[in-house]
């Protein structure tokens, strides 16, 4: 007995070492075990606790009532993800709010406040370094069919009235709405924008990312929302335009709110432009701090990707991290759009670009250097599929073009699609 005290100190390190390898079902049948294992393993039980997801339905708010009002743990959560609860026995195969009878007016519309948004007011103040906010839609529901469950672009309007009364100091708001969603602006509230505690909120903003479709009804709440946020430092802007509003410049009219913010990291895709110079005039306010852009889809009405590719080389000093996908430009005499297929030969050199990328981001290996018997000029993008990686682009200049074609034909040998 008098061995086991002895090493007591050294078997609580060993269970907590056991704790940190287990999977979370394990890990809580391991506290339920004795209240020595439970006590020990509140670290590694905490850290689980560091992103929550919920999908505000009665069940799960009551748990995220019960963890905001734990002292233990109510200070581990530093994000919450809002995302529609799968629903295996339902027609319906994801809802938001489900389970909860929640209180509309006349016109449908959804009543702010009232009981249930009053919890989730609650849980979130208690959650006292909860400061990131996530919002993910796989599923649009129409709100009228019934009234347990609500629309995530509801959840957006509960979490900016919040945010409007308590002025909870959001550093990072992710608006994913997949699939060619839109956020419906007749479920805002504008004036919630306008109140002190948002616009005392939203300095605090650091990161922002919105993926939606993009119509003219977002453009007002966008505006809003940039215009308050006048410390934001990473965009992350991924808005397609709907075919019927094609042509109406939204892009640059909600992105041309943002010209306030110090932004030093910019992510674009599917964006369209009708000149460079619209394009331009977007990033110039950002030419002295901007460090990080990346374009992946992006579209221009003229032929002039490469007008823009020379303003962010002789203007943008600081610029350091530069990658493209795909471009889309005009085919020259034609009204059809064609990917950009740019003379890598001509390409200005852009700080921070060592090579074009040509798929997608996180599926490059590195940059890789050329051979030293090619020289130095070489550079060639790689792809790791199932069966390893291969080149899918380079860019070469140098004398000895027949070694470097050599090579690259090397690479090119069973794949169907080779970019120079």
């Amino acid at each position: 007995m008098s061995l086991l005290r002895k090493n007591r100190p050294r078997a609580g390190k060993l269970i907590g070492t056991i704790a940190s390898f287990l999977e979370p079902e394990d890990l809580c049948s391991l506290r339920l075990t004795c209240n020595a294992c439970y006590e020990r393993t509140q670290h590694c039980f905490g850290t689980l606790l560091t992103k929550l997801n919920t999908g505000f339905s009665d069940a799960g708010l009551d748990s995220l009532l019960a963890i905001s009002q734990d002292p233990r743990f109510n200070h581990r959560v530093r994000s919450l993800r809002v995302v529609p609860d799968w629903l295996p026995s339902s027609d319906v195969p994801r809802r938001l709010g489900h389970d909860i009878l929640w209180e509309r007016d006349s016109n449908g519309c959804l009543k702010v406040p009232q009981p249930s948004v009053q919890r989730i007011h609650d849980a979130l103040v208690a959650l006292v370094n909860c400061q990131s906010f996530e919002i993910s839609n796989y599923c649009e529901i129409p709100v009228d069919e019934a009234l347990n469950r609500i629309e995530p672009s509801e959840a957006l309007r509960i979490l900016l009235y919040i945010i409007s009364e308590t002025a909870l100091p959001l550093k990072s708001l992710l608006l994913d709405w997949a699939g060619g969603v839109m956020i419906y602006e007749k479920y805002l509230d504008l004036k919630d924008l306008r109140k002190q505690g948002f616009l005392f909120a939203m300095p605090h903003l650091q990161r922002l990312s919105l993926e939606f479709s993009l119509a003219s009804c977002n453009i007002n709440w966008i505006t809003e929302v940039a215009r308050a946020a006048t410390n934001l430092r990473t965009l992350r802007f991924t808005c397609d335009t709907l075919r019927e509003e094609r042509g109406c410049n939204l892009p640059s009219l909600c992105l041309k709110t943002f010209e306030h913010a110090p932004l030093e990291e910019i992510f674009l895709c599917g964006t369209d432009w009708p000149t460079a110079e619209h394009f331009i005039a977007f990033l110039r306010p950002y030419r002295s701090h901007l460090r990080t852009l990346e374009l992946n889809c992006n579209s221009l009405h003229r032929v002039e990707w490469v007008a823009v590719l020379q303003e962010l080389r002789d203007n943008f000093p600081l610029l350091t991290n530069f990658k493209f996908f795909v471009l889309w430009q005009p085919i020259a005499g034609s009204d059809c759009r064609s990917k950009c297929v740019l003379d890598l030969y001509k390409l200005p050199t852009v700080p921070g670009s060592a090579c074009v990328e040509l798929i997608r981001f996180d599926d490059i290996i590195v940059d890789r250097p050329a051979p030293k018997q090619y020289g130095t000029e070489l550079l060639y993008t790689c792809k790791r599929p199932a069966v390893g990686p291969r080149v899918v682009g380079f860019k070469y200049s140098g004398a000895r073009h027949e070694n470097c074609v050599a090579r690259c034909d090397k690479f090119y040998k069973g794949y169907s699609t080779f970019w120079i």
